[in-house]
């Protein structure tokens, strides 16, 4: 009689929880193309991404959490430039519970720009659940800087059909 074959377990494939920058960067209608700085299907809400604090070579950006994401994408270069044109490029991915990221070793006095985005991991793909707006920061020591506050000349405004208002900033 023949000996029958012994049963091998071999360990299925896995499922990766977390996306490469790789898979973030290749069909992710969410990053701006062409040299843009704005993603066509982003919006400022329920993300609510701002500037926490900049220093001299370091700029902080928090978010608000989202309830079924599995983790962020945060995506930044330096703004554009003139003629010259910076393409996002993936700084970090954190996990879901991580609301912050500080960008370090920056050059003073050089405006920057950040995306982020939630993404949810299905099936072992990744899924964009939301894009926030672009966030720009200039880091401190330059001559340009970032707004604290603003100051408008009228707070409540009617206007009746056919008039218009300047608002002054």
């Amino acid at each position: 009689t023949p000996i029958p074959n012994p049963v091998v377990n071999t360990p299925s494939p896995t499922t990766p929880t977390i996306p490469t920058k790789e898979s973030v960067l290749n069909n992710n209608p969410g990053i701006p193309a062409n040299g843009k700085e704005e993603s066509v299907n982003s919006s400022f809400a329920p993300l609510f991404a701002s500037l926490k604090k900049v220093t001299k070579n370091s700029v902080k950006i928090k978010w608000k959490k989202i309830a079924d994401a599995d983790g962020y994408i945060v995506l930044g270069n330096k703004c554009n430039t003139g003629k010259k044109k910076y393409a996002f490029e993936v700084l970090d991915i954190v996990s879901g519970s991580v609301t912050a990221y500080k960008h370090k070793g920056l050059a003073k006095g050089t405006s920057y720009k950040y995306i982020i985005q939630a993404y949810k991991m299905i099936d072992g793909k990744l899924s964009i659940i939301t894009t926030g707006k672009t966030v720009h920061a200039t880091t401190a020591g330059g001559k340009n800087g970032n707004i604290k506050a603003l100051k408008v000349n009228k707070s409540k405004l009617k206007l009746k059909k056919g008039k218009k208002f300047l608002l002054k900033v």
